[in-house]
Parts: C-alpha cells; sequence; structure tokens
C-alpha cells in the first residue's frame, strides 16, 4: 500500500489545544503558499511535515472516539519519492480507514508514506498533510468530525515552515458588571499579540450571536440586559467566553400601607411595604405630622401603632438612589361616622343626620364599625359605606332606617342593614325617589317598605 523505510524515535507531544490550532495553521499556510509547510512551530515545539502526518492521523482516530488527551511526536523519516494524483471528496469512514492505515505504516516503516490509496485513487503525501489539517480544523471549530471532506492536490513543500500563534486574544469592557441608574455604553475592544484585527463576537439576552471587527459598542437601556462575549485571532485563537449583565435601574420603589387610610374606632398597628423593579429591600422613609418625607425622615423598620387622627405620609430610596413617589393616608381614629362636606366625624350616625351644619346633598361616609341605632332619615343625604359598616337595630320592634318624607331622593348604599326582627331594614315613609343599591339586608321581618 505504502512506499518507503527509515528510522525514528518518540521525543515529544503535542498537547489537543496545540494539536488543534496547528492544524488551522497548516491549512492557512498551504491555501495561501500552494505547498505544505515544511515543518510547523506551536509553543515552542517545532514538527517536521513528515512526523506532523502523523500526528494529524493520531488526532483523526482519537477525535472520532471524543478522545483529547495528548498526541505522541515521534521523528520519522521523509517520504522518499511522493506520488499519486488524486483529488475529490471522501466521506468519514474513508478517511477514517486511510487515517489508520497511515498510523499502521508509519510503525511498520518509521517514515512517512508517499501516498495512501483511497476509492479516488492514491492521494500524494502533501495532499494527505493538507487533508488531514483540514479535518483537525473542522474538528477545532465544530467539536465534531466532519461527515465527508473534500480537498485538492497539493504537490510540494515549501522551504518556510508554518508559525502557531497560541496567544488567545484578550476582550476588555470599558465599564464592569453591575447596575446603574442611568443608560450606559458598554464598549467591547479586543487585542492580541500578533492580529491587529481580532473578530469579537457577542450576544444580547441569549440571542443570535453578532460579531464586530476589534471593537463594538452596545446600549444598556432600562432593564437588566445579559452580555456574552469571546473574541477569535487570525491564528484561530479563542479568548473564553464572558458573561454577566448590566441592570439599568431608574424607576423609584413603590410603597403601599396595610391597612389604608380610614375612619377606625380603635387604634390601628400600619405596616408599610416596599416594592422594587431590582432592588428587594429599598428603605422607607415616613413622618406624623402631614409633612413630606425625605431621606432625612423617620425611617420604617416596624408596623406603625396609629393611637390618633394622624396624617401618615411616606416613600421609599432603592439602592440604587431612585426615589419613588410620595403616598399619603389619613387615618380618623375614635369616630366612624364622617361628613365628608364639612369634615367632622361623629360617633353615632344619627348625630351626623341631626346636626345643623348637615345639609341636603351631603354625604355621610360609615366607616369600618357596627352600629346600633335606628335611624331617622329627614335630609336628602347619601349613607354609604367607605369600609366595612353594620347598621343594627337598637329595637328590634322599629325600622332600621326610616325615611320620611323630608329625606326624599336620599341614598343608602353599601351597609350591612340587620336586626328589625319585628319591622323593615328600611321604611319608606312618604319618602320619594330613594336609592337603596348595593346593601345586604339580613335578618329583618322585612326588607323594605
Amino acid at each position: 500500500m505504502f512506499m518507503g523505510s527509515v528510522s525514528a524515535a518518540s521525543n515529544s507531544s503535542l498537547t489537543w489545544t496545540e494539536v488543534e490550532n496547528s492544524s488551522y495553521a497548516v491549512q492557512s499556510f498551504t491555501e495561501s503558499k500552494g505547498d505544505i509547510p515544511s515543518s510547523v512551530s506551536v509553543s515552542g515545539k517545532k514538527v517536521t511535515d513528515n512526523a506532523y502526518l502523523e500526528v494529524l492521523c493520531k488526532a483523526v482516530v482519537k477525535a472520532n472516539v471524543n478522545d483529547k488527551t495528548s498526541v505522541t511526536v515521534v521523528a520519522e523519516g521523509n517520504a522518499p519519492a511522493p506520488s499519486g494524483t488524486a483529488s475529490g471528496t471522501l466521506t468519514k469512514s474513508q478517511y477514517l480507514t486511510v487515517a489508520n492505515n497511515i498510523k499502521s505504516f508509519y510503525v511498520s516503516n518509521d517514515r512517512a508514506p508517499n501516498y495512501a490509496e483511497s476509492s479516488l485513487g492514491n492521494i500524494r503525501y502533501e495532499t494527505l498533510v493538507y487533508m488531514y489539517s483540514k479535518i483537525m480544523n473542522y474538528y477545532r471549530i465544530h467539536d465534531t468530525l466532519p461527515s465527508s471532506i473534500s480537498f485538492s492536490h497539493i504537490s510540494g513543500i515549501s522551504s518556510s515552515g508554518a508559525y502557531v500563534d497560541a496567544t488567545a486574544p484578550t476582550v476588555n469592557g470599558n465599564i464592569p458588571w453591575g447596575t446603574y441608574n442611568t443608560p450606559k455604553t458598554v464598549t467591547l475592544t479586543a487585542s492580541d499579540n500578533a492580529d491587529t484585527t481580532p473578530t469579537i463576537y457577542y450576544r444580547l439576552n441569549q440571542g443570535a450571536w453578532s460579531s464586530a471587527t476589534k471593537t463594538v459598542s452596545l446600549s444598556m437601556g432600562e432593564g437588566r440586559t445579559y452580555l456574552d462575549f469571546y473574541a477569535y485571532d487570525d491564528s484561530g485563537n479563542r479568548a473564553p467566553t464572558y458573561s454577566g449583565y448590566f441592570t439599568i435601574d431608574m424607576d423609584g420603589p413603590s410603597v403601599t400601607a396595610s391597612p389604608t387610610g380610614s375612619c377606625y374606632n380603635s387604634s390601628k398597628l400600619v405596616s408599610l411595604i416596599a416594592s422594587d423593579n431590582f432592588d428587594a429591600s429599598p428603605v422607607i422613609y415616613y413622618t406624623l405630622n402631614g409633612s413630606d418625607p425625605s431621606s432625612s425622615s423617620l425611617r420604617y423598620s416596624s408596623p406603625l401603632n396609629i393611637t390618633n387622627t394622624t396624617t401618615l405620609n411616606f416613600l421609599a430610596i432603592d439602592n440604587m438612589g431612585n426615589v419613588g413617589p410620595v403616598s399619603s393616608e389619613v387615618y380618623t381614629i375614635g369616630n366612624p361616622v364622617v361628613n365628608i362636606n364639612t369634615g367632622k366625624t361623629y360617633s353615632k350616625i344619627q348625630d351626623a343626620l341631626d346636626d345643623v351644619l348637615t345639609l341636603n346633598g351631603h354625604v355621610i361616609q360609615l366607616y369600618s364599625a357596627t352600629f346600633l341605632e335606628n335611624i331617622v332619615i329627614n335630609k336628602n343625604v347619601t349613607l354609604m359605606a367607605a369600609l366595612d359598616a353594620v347598621v343594627n337595630a337598637l329595637n328590634s320592634s322599629l325600622p332600621v332606617f326610616t325615611i320620611n318624607s323630608n329625606g326624599s331622593g336620599s341614598t343608602i348604599q353599601g351597609l350591612v342593614i340587620t336586626g328589625a326582627t319585628s319591622s323593615y331594614g328600611v321604611y319608606l315613609n312618604q319618602a320619594l325617589n330613594c336609592n337603596i343599591i348595593g346593601n345586604t339586608l339580613t335578618n329583618n321581618n322585612n326588607s323594605i317598605a
């Protein structure tokens, strides 16, 4: 099958990365000059062409079983009379068979073959070096062997050798990963010991990869942007992939109070809860005197005990210094009845209705309480629940609400009306055009009359 003979000895090895990088250098050299290099130098190691073909064939066989251990280099003899003119395409199984045959030839003859037999005819020695450098360079890029390989006929050995630049480029950004409160432009710049224009590959938010020569500027807007990038030089050296994210946070946090402001008949523990798009624990500041809060105000740490009528103002500041809006809640403690037109408060509904300051058209709001009353309405007013309000008959034989003619047009809305077990929940005593809506009437002898 092969022709020739000579002696050789094992003297060194190439790491898997050195084999991959040198294959790129040999393929590029051959395609540029038309001849294979007389040697290839990588990481201070110089391998002659006749020994390098054996290295390539060993590597291809290893790659087929995903074995990426080092490859021994043996000082083999030259091919004495290279011959053969075949070119074209071999399938994976065909070029693996040829590689194993070449390995066996080296073991038996201690020298490079003049040619190798194939289905295409005899493949010349120099062509074999070129073909297997293409196969290994494909593996370097794709981490798998090609399903087939196409090659042209090569018939010469250059007096020059190929040099492998084994130093990967570096990529630096102008700002570090992190969180910022203004939009940023991230500029990536690649540099290399030999290549003046390395290529940067990058992607945003796990999307498609893009590339740029030497430098690229990327705009980071509101939100969180994930960035991956690496670089290649013209010798095929790949920088490691760097990954991280930039967070642009320009929104201040919001704060809610629980319970919300209202009229209560006893003190309340009020909790303030802040939420932010990125900061898990914004700082809350508050005032109890109606003034606007700031970072110099009281700092919230635990629920506030509101014991008297209080205007509670509050805001939050996140860890980027973004200040949220001021929110306000008013807590009226003690009297659960409020005339929203006059601002006066009362402990009983009837007191609010009988007040001379309460006029036709006024709105009386009832807050969270249970009122034990039988109520008589003699004005055109609106009685409505701001929170859950229960009106229970003091005397179960009388209506809970009696609306006389002077109360025509009145509205009763959103109340629980109960307890008139021998009478009516709402009794319209010659009153017209009243609106009794959204109420729950229960445990009355009759609901409305």
